[in-house]
């Protein structure tokens, strides 16, 4: 069964994944669909967000299925600075896999300090927040909503809409168009773009 999954960490902010929990628990609930949503963690005990909400783990970091996974992400928080070592392995383990991997706002932090960044293409909410990691990767830093390269996918915590859209259609759950529009849609308030989703969804509402 294909599933997305997000690391689950205390202080991770909301905002920064509550577009694609939203947008993947909507095409789960289409007709046919065996998508899932998983929140994977340090273990299972309960996680509290950024805003105060509580989260508990469906499972371990180490029971993530490459084979069943369609995209991992890290989401932001206040605790990347150090530690995570768990989560970047997974991440690191899934990349050999050829599995969809992102990272947004603090979590770009911790991977810069991993060294995952250091040879990809990148962003993050500053190349001077990225630059305290001590990392070797500030030649490849750029100054765009969302990057994807080397199958890392990183944005700006700033930026939750592009990095859904990128994230979903990484993950085949969306297809280009339907990002777009999408897109399109919740960044710029687009009219056509609107009408061009709406007709997108409902042929798939119908399938």
């Amino acid at each position: 069964m294909p599933q997305l999954v997000v690391y689950a960490t205390d202080t991770m902010a909301d905002w920064e994944y509550a577009y694609l929990t939203t947008e993947l628990a909507r095409a789960a609930a289409r007709p046919g669909s065996d998508l899932r949503l998983v929140f994977a963690g340090d273990g299972t005990a309960q996680v509290t967000s950024l805003g105060r909400l509580p989260i508990t783990p469906d499972i371990d970091l180490d029971d993530v299925d490459a084979a069943d996974t369609i995209a991992f992400v890290a989401p932001g928080g206040e605790t990347y600075g150090a530690g995570h070592e768990r989560m970047l392995a997974t991440a690191r383990r899934l990349l050999d896999a050829d599995v969809p991997v992102a990272a947004i706002c603090g979590a770009t932090l911790a991977f810069a300090r991993d060294g995952l960044l250091d040879e990809r293409a990148h962003t993050s909410n500053a190349r001077v927040f990225l630059d305290q990691s001590g990392y070797a990767g500030g030649a490849n830093y750029r100054d765009e909503d969302v990057v994807t390269d080397g199958g890392i996918t990183t944005a700006s915590g700033t930026r939750p809409v592009p990095f859904t859209a990128e994230v979903l259609e990484r993950a085949g759950v969306f297809a280009p168009e339907h990002a777009d529009a999408w897109l399109r849609v919740n960044r710029d308030n687009d009219e056509q773009a609107f009408y061009r989703l709406v007709e997108i969804e409902g042929a798939l509402e119908d399938a």
